[in-house]
């Protein structure tokens, strides 16, 4: 009994973190990826210290004190007439029982009735004002969840799985919810009812009240540590649970490749892995409540009845508990018949409120563990900082520089991504950067995004650090099409006009101009509700191409200074592609616009005013098409030979392939 209610040591704390390792999806024979170590280092340095989760809790429900000041209210006057009713059975039962008396039985066969009603319907005002307390506090916390999440860096969202965090959103604050609306509750009635029914002991025989209470230490003191061990599980199962969700949500967005590769059988057995560390949880939850309930519950309470019964009787008799009266010779007891009744009903009312507080005690143990996890996401401080005082310019050119960038990832730190690397957009010109993978050229875009901020150097839009400009300002004057554009499961006009709200919303026509000009607006106008029409779960009801114009008029709409480009085109076919290509020529044609884009295919980037060769995270060699072909040796000239030579294999093979006779394929997939 000693060793499971005795909290883990720091070496026990350990061991149980590698067990969870070993029982989840991991195998414990592999050496842990250095990537994930960097991930658990990196939240580990920037989560906040010190969080006092009852304060936070008591914090935010601070903004309902008016509701507090009324349930609390209906909540004394409730507890007290339930403290009152074990008072009028004792006196009922003497009246019926014991000394018979009709009219004493009347007059308390009222006043029970009266304090019965009375009791029902604070009760009633107390319960339905919690729910409504609840239900506000819930709302609260996940907004402030919500809202901080959506302040966090990317490197965050890199290190936390997506799974993780709607289980916080989900499951934790609705524990932590459910704790302040119905236990925070029932736990205060509980509480006011025992300082109640204690004063009524007292007040019977303090003698039985001091006996009745040789069980309590035992019972608080064993509570205290139950519920300190039930916070360590309630966090080791609600982190069980999180990765649990965290693999089934990642394999059920992606249910297409995992039947693509018959994966179902080995995503079943990891998730039935993942629950069997939950229930291994579990169930060493219910072998501790075993021990705490078969003694608390049971075994001490029972204890104390029997004691206070025998001592009740002696102080019935004579001559432990009863003594002579002077004026008539009767004696008179320390407790009479229908006080020691009353006294076994409060005692009754008494463990009861014991076990409900023990129980809720439990319960709102495990809520803490659970607000432990939300609370350190809400006071987590971003890693990226918007400026105290943002600049808003009157005009923008669309002039981009980087000047002597370094960068690297928080997550990857032993690489250096870009060393020293400097490019100058002017406004109107159009760039492209091409070169290797991994060369540098989408942390190029990402760093003029403002996803990540650069370890040295500085990135300028019009000769002002970006971020020293607000972040709603900027976001409009520079739009980004990436590779694979993510649409949201709302109306086709809704993802168009995506983070344009109030004011800055734009009209039909103009959502139909920039669709016009995306080549958008033709099959837009072929579905039966037109802009109207829902595009599914990330833009699952459209064709690749169709999401990639809807991106790029929901780029146009906003009128940018600045347009990046990345990879715009790259995993369209080829009819998809050169309607895409055709709507971003348009695009450019325009004027007015910085055009910065990443491609590898000679007909995207060939027209444009520069080309730059990203390599080793710096610029290798810039000028036109012309200028760098010109440069036999060149990186860019390697580039394009290296792209015609796959050019000329396909096209060999295709025509290889129309030569051969039909029977030819057919032997080579009979063999």
């Amino acid at each position: 009994m000693l060793l499971l209610l005795r909290k883990p040591g720091p070496a026990e704390g350990g061991e149980a973190k590698s067990s969870r390792k070993s029982s989840g999806r991991a195998d414990p024979t592999k050496v842990e990826d250095p990537a994930e170590t960097a991930k658990k280092v990196y939240l580990e340095r920037t989560q906040p210290e010190g969080i006092q989760s009852v304060r936070a809790i008591m914090a935010m429900v601070k903004p309902d004190w008016h509701l507090l000041v009324f349930a609390y209210a209906s909540l004394v006057v409730a507890a007290a007439g339930d403290t009152t009713i074990p008072f009028l059975y004792g006196q009922l039962i003497d009246a019926i029982a014991i000394n018979r008396d009709p009219d004493k039985f009347t007059t308390y066969m009222l006043l029970l009735v009266l304090t019965a009603v009375v009791t029902g319907v604070f009760t009633g005002f107390r319960g339905s004002t919690f729910i409504v307390i609840g239900g506000r506090f819930s709302v609260r916390l996940r907004r402030r969840l919500f809202s901080s999440l959506m302040r966090q860096e990317l490197d965050f969202f890199s290190a936390v799985r997506t799974g993780d965090m709607t289980s916080r959103l989900s499951a934790d604050c609705q524990k932590v919810g459910d704790q302040v609306q119905l236990n925070v509750n029932v736990f205060l009635r509980s509480v006011i009812q025992v300082l109640f029914t204690l004063g009524f002991m007292v007040h019977i025989s303090w003698r039985l009240a001091l006996t009745c209470f040789v069980a309590v230490p035992c019972i608080v003191y064993a509570s205290k540590i139950f519920g300190d061990f039930m916070r360590t599980l309630s966090t080791e199962t609600q982190d069980a649970l999180a990765e649990s969700n965290s693999a089934a949500e990642e394999v059920l967005g992606s249910i297409s490749t995992t039947r693509a590769f018959a994966a179902e059988a080995s995503e079943d057995a990891n998730y039935a892995k993942g629950m069997a560390h939950y229930n291994e949880c579990v169930v060493r939850t219910a072998r501790l409540y075993y021990v705490y309930s078969s003694t608390t519950f049971t075994l001490l309470p029972y204890c104390a009845y029997c004691l206070v019964l025998y001592y009740g009787a002696q102080l019935t008799q004579s001559p432990v508990g009863c003594s002579p009266t002077a004026a008539h010779g009767a004696q008179r007891c320390a407790i009479d018949a229908s006080g020691l009744v009353s006294f076994v009903f409060y005692m009754q009312s008494l463990f009861a409120a014991f076990t409900s507080i023990g129980n809720i005690y439990t319960a709102l143990a495990q809520a803490i563990g659970a607000a432990d996890k939300v609370l350190k996401w809400i006071e987590r401080v971003p890693q990226l900082v918007p400026d105290a005082a943002p600049l808003v310019p009157a005009r923008c050119a669309g002039d981009l520089k980087m000047v002597d960038v370094t960068f690297r990832y928080a997550l990857r730190p032993e690489r250096a991504v870009l060393s020293g690397l400097s490019l100058h957009v002017k406004p109107g010109e159009v760039v492209a950067l091409c070169g290797p993978s991994g060369g540098g050229k989408s942390s190029c875009i990402s760093l003029l995004e403002r996803f990540y901020e650069p370890q040295a150097g500085q990135v300028l839009l019009d000769d002002v650090p970006i971020a020293q400009l607000e972040a709603g300002w900027f976001h409009r004057q520079v739009a980004l099409v990436g590779q694979e554009p993510v649409l949201f499961a709302r109306s086709i006009e809704d993802n168009i006009c995506y983070g344009l709200d109030g004011e800055c919303r734009p009209s039909s026509e103009e959502v139909h101009a920039a669709a016009l000009l995306a080549n958008a607006h033709d099959f837009v106008m072929s579905f039966e509700l037109g802009y109207g029409t829902s595009v599914g779960e990330r833009g699952a009801q459209l064709s690749g191409g169709q999401k990639q114009r809807i991106a790029i008029a929901r780029a146009l709409v906003r009128h940018p200074s600045v347009l990046l480009l990345d990879e715009a085109t790259s995993a369209l076919d080829a009819e998809s592609e050169g309607v895409v290509q055709a709507a971003i020529d348009r695009m450019i044609s325009q004027g007015g616009m910085t055009v910065l884009m990443i491609a590898h295919r000679l007909s995207t980037i060939r027209n444009a005013d520069r080309i730059c060769v990203i390599k080793g995270g710096c610029v290798a060699e810039q000028g036109r098409h012309e200028e760098l072909m010109a440069r036999p040796g060149g990186e860019y000239a390697k580039l394009v030979s290296k792209q015609m030579q796959m050019h000329s294999a396909s096209a060999g093979s295709d025509l290889a392939a129309q030569g051969s006779s039909p029977e030819q394929p057919r032997r080579r997939a009979a063999n």
